[in-house]
């Protein structure tokens, strides 16, 4: 499962993500950023809570990444997961 909130400032929202971004779940993750991007703007997504991301998780965020969204919080062990892409 993938919780995903958000907190919006002036021209950038922030989605804050607990669980895991797999299966399912990497599909509403790109729902959600494209909806907040054609809000926004600016979005940043926060990994604090994020225990896991499988592969098709991983491709998603290397590509949002590469299209100008931002991370934070990431665990060591999510960055490890990032790096394979």
């Amino acid at each position: 499962m993938l919780k995903i909130t958000c907190s919006s400032e002036a021209q950038q929202v922030t989605l804050y993500l607990a669980g895991r971004v797999t299966g399912e779940w990497v599909g509403e993750l790109k729902n959600a950023c494209e909806r907040a991007r054609a809000e926004y703007g600016r979005v940043l997504l926060d990994f604090a809570d994020v225990v896991f991301v499988d592969l098709a998780g991983a491709a998603l965020i290397h590509g949002l990444v590469r299209n100008g969204i931002s991370l934070a919080n990431c665990s060591p062990f999510i960055n490890e997961q990032l790096k394979q892409f």
